[in-house]
């Protein structure tokens, strides 16, 4: 009996055209992550943009945590704090968000964001951002510069990064200072 069912099934299936398996059209309407691998078979169109990758050239969002001042003490007078970070290829700073876990008050304190060293084109539409207008636990976003090549690093330049702390009323604990950078995926 089964081998009946099985021949009456193979020969219905005979007579159904291939084309009623066939995929139907996929139409995305948000953003869709695909593998490493994609295989087209047959036509396809792409519309620009393809938002941060093209084809054959994707790109990886990395977020980099730096530390600029101590975070188990206050941050000395007119002390300042300086990190250099290698995100490893080349790579587009495209968001800086400042934070501390007690923020200055009074004094001039400010953070800086430079291209490759101390000495590098700004990275933020000022030169420096007031530190004495951070909140103690709160993320406050740094506004980057509109020149897209300051922007912009080679695999051998880093970010320079500094806290540079005034004569404070209230010391400074923790300032910090996360980038999010695209790389190049491998």
């Amino acid at each position: 009996m089964r081998r009946f069912i099985s021949a009456v099934l193979a020969f219905c299936l005979t007579l159904v055209p291939m084309s009623a398996f066939a995929a139907p059209t996929m139409k995305v309407r948000n953003n869709v992550q695909l593998g490493r691998n994609l295989t087209v078979v047959g036509s396809t169109t792409l519309q620009t943009p393809l938002g941060r990758s093209s084809v054959n050239n994707s790109v990886r969002t990395k977020v980099i945590p730096v530390f600029l001042s101590p975070n188990t003490g206050a941050a000395a007078d007119s002390t300042v704090y300086r990190e250099l970070v290698f995100p490893g290829k080349a790579w587009t700073l495209v968001g800086a968000t400042a934070g501390c876990i007690t923020a200055p008050t009074v004094g001039v304190c400010t953070i800086k964001a430079l291209k490759g060293s101390s000495s590098g084109n700004t990275m933020l539409s000022t030169n420096t951002f007031d530190a004495t207008s951070l909140t103690a636990n709160t993320a406050s976003p740094l506004t980057l510069s509109a020149i897209s090549a300051d922007l912009s690093g080679t695999a051998t330049q880093g970010l320079y990064l500094e806290y540079s702390a005034g004569a404070q009323t209230v010391d400074a604990v923790g300032v910090s200072v996360t980038v999010t950078v695209l790389v190049a995926d491998d």
